[in-house]
């Protein structure tokens, strides 16, 4: 029997082609990143938090979610390296957003290290609006290298507006109020004002020589 030419040069670059893949991909290193919420003057006990309370880590590539445990912190495991940004979404309190670095460490960082993890993990706090390379304060890693970063809490939501109680003066404070009762003075007031003083003034009898101040009519004869 024979093996026809094109079938033993299909099989050849098949063959080829799956041993280049399987060189090529390498599995990438992994970590678990861990953030918690520390007791603030915001947030006196975080267990208060509603349990729908979690966090996520977003990139261009991957998504990470994780819930809100009983030790008041979000677990992220099977992490890959990337850039990451950190955000707790809670239906009660702000917090806020980090981002997270997760970078690969070659093997002469790990000797020099003497340490077994393959990457270094490094976070810093962001804002909404800010240019991606513009890193605000690192945040310290709680317990060293195989610690927990902490996510500072910035208030409580407020879904309504407190209404105010009534008072005279917010009312006098209005500007349209004020033009109307700057328009009653003008109107009622200006013509009390000059019909008193008209009375004031006939009230008082003319001095003598104010008669050779009066115009003389000559009579025609």
């Amino acid at each position: 029997m024979r093996i026809p030419f094109t079938g033993v040069l299909i099989g050849a670059l098949s063959y080829l082609s799956a041993a280049s893949a399987s060189s090529s991909s390498k599995p990438q290193p992994q970590t678990t990143l861990t953030l918690w919420i520390p007791s603030t003057q915001q947030l006196p006990n975080p267990h208060v938090l509603p349990a729908t309370t979690h966090a996520t880590l977003t990139s261009l590539r991957a998504t990470y979610n994780a819930p809100l445990t009983t030790s008041s912190a979000f677990a992220f495991r099977n992490v890959t390296p990337g850039s990451y940004l950190a955000d707790v979404h809670c239906g009660t309190h702000v917090f806020a957003p980090l981002r997270v670095d997760v970078v690969p460490l070659s093997a002469g960082d790990k000797s020099a290290q003497g340490g077994e993890e393959a990457v270094v993990v490094k976070a810093w706090e962001t804002y909404r609006g800010n240019d991606w390379d513009n890193k605000g304060a690192e945040v310290p890693r709680a317990g060293g290298e195989g610690g927990r970063f902490a996510v500072r809490v910035l208030g409580t939501k407020e879904y309504f507006t407190e209404r105010g109680a009534f008072s005279i003066f917010g009312i006098l404070k209005n500007p349209m109020i004020l033009m109307g009762l700057v328009s009653m003075v003008l109107f009622l007031g200006v013509p009390k004002l000059v019909e008193n003083s008209k009375s004031s003034l006939s009230s008082f009898p003319l001095p003598p020589y104010s008669i050779l101040l009066l115009p003389v009519h000559k009579s025609c004869c």
